[in-house]
């Protein structure tokens, strides 16, 4: 009796990652992260993300892919202030079996608008 304990396990990548739409004045943005199966089974994969402590706490991703395609997560960011602050993330792309494949390190600013907060503001006023 021949036993196989071998699991197949998935080839991924991760293609980009970036942040959009982030102001402190709104505490909130979006995080894309394009990942890929580059193996030639369907393959399970858990994207992890830790980031600084200014940035609530994100859940791992869980994602199947087939063989050569590709996904792209839309992760909501919070900010847990309202500050200006230079941040990071640690992407982590995960295989079936816990093996790490792939990370990237995202470092990102978020910026206040005041000026434009403000003038806006005296606008509304005035009109």
């Amino acid at each position: 009796m021949i036993l196989c304990t071998d699991l197949i396990r998935g080839r991924g990548k991760i293609d980009y990652v970036k942040v959009e739409n982030f102001t402190s004045l709104s505490n909130e943005g979006l995080l894309l992260i394009q990942i890929s199966n580059v193996g030639d089974v369907n393959s399970e994969f858990v994207c992890e993300i830790s980031c600084d402590e200014n940035i609530l706490k994100i859940e791992a991703q869980r994602i199947f892919l087939n063989p050569n395609n590709s996904t792209t997560l839309q992760i909501p960011v919070f900010m847990k202030t309202t500050i200006e602050t230079n941040n990071s993330c640690l992407i982590t792309l995960v295989n079936n079996v816990g093996e790490s494949l792939d990370h990237y390190t995202l470092n990102f600013s978020v910026y206040q608008l005041q000026v434009r907060f403000w003038l806006e503001l005296l606008f509304n006023i005035l009109a």
